[in-house]
């Protein structure tokens, strides 16, 4: 797949028994048509975007809520201004991802 919206960005994600965490710059975001995909320096998760339920703003986060399996329930991802292109990049290419404000 071709990417839509890559970035640099920290990266954690945690939760049943997992812990991953790669402060930024180490940590990258990908969008493409299909998932986002978050690596965590020596892990990365694939989430289909039919598996997200809503991506939300936080103070300089942004928190991705899915009910995908195999991957940690809580998500977080935080760079410059990443919440905003990543809505503009998810309303240019019109995809299906809810985005809570």
């Amino acid at each position: 797949m071709s990417s839509l919206f890559s970035a640099r960005a920290g990266v954690a994600i945690f939760g049943g028994g997992s812990f991953c965490r790669a402060d930024w710059p180490l940590g990258k975001v990908a969008l493409d048509t299909q998932a986002l995909t978050v690596d965590a320096l020596f892990r990365s998760y694939r989430l289909p975007l039919a598996d997200i339920d809503a991506l939300r703003p936080g103070l300089l986060t942004v928190q991705v809520e899915h009910h995908s399996r195999g991957i940690p329930p809580r998500v977080r991802i935080w760079g410059l201004r990443l919440f905003a292109r990543l809505r503009k990049a998810i309303d240019q290419h019109r995809l299906a991802v809810a985005l809570k404000t």
